[in-house]
């Protein structure tokens, strides 16, 4: 397994997300990249896993560095990125695991179909739902359960439990921790693609309206 690099994000990226964020706030929603306590926390929780593992929203890449530093020798990292500059600076990591691809994570399924990739063992996701519009929210959300692999996991840092809130049942809690090192302090929680998760969200969208439902668990 590759080492876990020392440095994850230079100035250059710092100032290059900083710069997008002022170009584009409601899109990158951060004034700087996520601190390499959070990257190097994220990394551990999908240590050694193999086949196709995807990050959502990979920003300068730090995270995805990380992973690369984590993921087994012969997995595919696929680095799902909406913003155009930020998808081009992660393009020039050097590793034959990584395929960028600039677009949206409502699209992932075809996303990974595009890029002869199997579902996913498991996903890494930095969006903030919290400041992503509730249908758009659930959507990206339909999108990754269906991309997920049975017995997958989701990863995700947030500052809030926005996600977790849409999750609910859909998926079964593993974990959860609060990592404070890092301005601000993020929550990272995963969760599992069991069987009988799948199983219920099945039945739940074979007899539910897929747009008004989901916007109804958020209201509640």
């Amino acid at each position: 397994m590759p080492a876990l690099p020392t440095r994850l994000t230079t100035l250059s990226d710092r100032l290059a997300f900083l710069g997008e964020f002022i170009r584009q706030p409601l899109e990158v929603a951060s004034i700087a990249p996520s601190s390499r306590f959070v990257a190097r926390r994220v990394a551990h929780l999908v240590r050694g896993a193999s086949g196709t593992i995807v990050e959502i929203g990979s920003g300068t890449g730090g995270i995805t560095r990380a992973l690369l530093g984590t993921i087994a020798a012969d997995a595919r990292l696929v680095a799902v990125e909406l913003n155009p500059a930020l998808a081009e600076r992660v393009a020039r990591i050097d590793d034959p695991r990584l395929v960028v691809h600039c677009g949206s994570a409502e699209d992932l399924p075809v996303i990974l179909r595009q890029h002869g990739c199997s579902p996913a063992n498991a996903i890494v996701c930095g969006l903030p739902f919290s400041m992503v519009p509730r249908l758009r929210g659930m959507r990206i959300l339909r999108a990754l359960e269906r991309s997920l692999a049975p017995d997958g996991d989701l990863v995700a840092y947030q500052i809030r439990n926005t996600l977790g809130r849409m999750i609910g049942s859909r998926l079964v809690a593993v974990e959860e921790t609060i990592e404070w090192l890092g301005i601000p302090p993020l929550r990272i929680s995963r969760w599992r693609k069991a069987h009988e998760a799948r199983g219920r969200a099945a039945a739940r969208e074979s007899t539910a309206d897929p747009t008004s439902a989901p916007a109804r668990a958020l209201r509640a």
